[in-house]
């Protein structure tokens, strides 16, 4: 009798794992891509950006290019080259052909990318390297499990995170930035024009804009702090969801302290009493190393005449 000839039939789950390890494989940066940070010291986005590189052992892979804001610098044809948006942080991404040496040594790619949204930098640098840690959001490998409730749990945790990142990258921050303030600014300089046409009238033209200028930006601030606290009532700990620093932490410490800075003792209070999650998170994040060099203070373009080697902000010495 011939013995039966075995066949194998392929198990749906051991090709989902399978394929879940080999898309979350190790991809590391090689002489074929090089990476250019377009950054703006004074710029919360940017900072989002400098602090997930520090944090994760990669600003070592970056070329800085520096972009005065204050200057416009932005809004220039040049700069319009690689951020169609004239916008900041501005990440390009250059491809070089392995096989093509001479090219490689002339700097000239095969192809150019680039990502001018914060979020958007943030989880391509989490995709392109999966082993760094922390991770900024669950990774994909967690989502196969032998149990349907640990991949609920996964799934929920990174549902929270992206959604309080949101929270600022979308409905907080571009009311606070630079574009809306400076239309806001202009709107209300020619109220004050029509409505002071009296002579002798300046001082009271200034007072006005400068009230209508703080208003915008205290209730902008406020709103986004306000709907943040709530959300982070469930899901704080330590951090914004839970005890780890996640991707909501990395977009929410600039946002806070672009806020305090102007009047920062009595901010401070305001946070502890009214938003006592953000504060705590606040605090923990500022402890960081890698959030006291990717702070503003600490960018080789500061131009503030910030000069000495270490000074205080906030009560927190910083490196520059």
């Amino acid at each position: 009798m011939k013995p039966e000839k075995l066949t194998s039939t392929p198990c749906p789950k051991f090709n989902q794992i399978k394929q879940c390890i080999m898309a979350t494989q190790p991809t590391n940066s090689t002489p074929n891509r090089r990476m250019t940070l377009y950054s703006y010291f004074r710029s919360s986005c940017s900072t989002r950006v400098r602090f997930a590189l520090h944090l994760k052992g990669l600003n070592h892979l970056i070329t800085y290019k520096y972009v005065d804001c204050a200057r416009d610098e932005h809004l220039k044809a040049e700069y319009e080259q690689m951020s169609l948006s004239n916008t900041l942080p501005c990440l390009v991404i250059y491809e070089f052909d392995g096989e093509e040496h001479d090219n490689i040594q002339a700097g000239i790619p095969k192809s150019r990318t680039t990502i001018t949204q914060s979020l958007a930098i943030l989880e391509y640098l989490e995709e392109l390297f999966p082993d760094t840690t922390p991770h900024l959001i669950p990774p994909p490998s967690l989502l196969v499990s032998s149990s349907v409730e640990e991949k609920n749990v996964a799934l929920l945790k990174r549902a929270q995170i992206k959604n309080l990142a949101l929270v600022v990258v979308a409905d907080w921050q571009p009311l606070a930035n630079l574009s809306p303030v400076r239309h806001v600014t202009s709107l209300a300089l020619e109220y004050a024009t029509i409505t002071h046409s009296v002579p002798g009238s300046e001082e009271g033209k200034t007072s006005d804009v400068s009230q209508v200028i703080d208003g915008w930006l205290e209730w902008s601030h406020t709103r986004g702090l306000k709907a943040y606290e709530r959300y982070a009532r469930s899901t704080a700990g330590r951090y914004s969801v839970g005890d780890e620093l996640t991707l909501a932490d990395i977009v929410l410490v600039p946002a806070v302290e672009n806020w305090v800075r102007g009047d920062w003792g009595r901010k401070i209070e305001v946070l502890k009493r009214e938003y006592p999650n953000i504060y705590r998170i606040f605090e923990n994040t500022r402890e960081l190393d890698a959030y006291k060099k990717a702070h503003w203070t600490a960018q080789s373009d500061n131009k503030v005449g910030l000069n000495n080697p270490v000074f205080n902000i906030g009560g927190t010495a910083v490196q520059k």
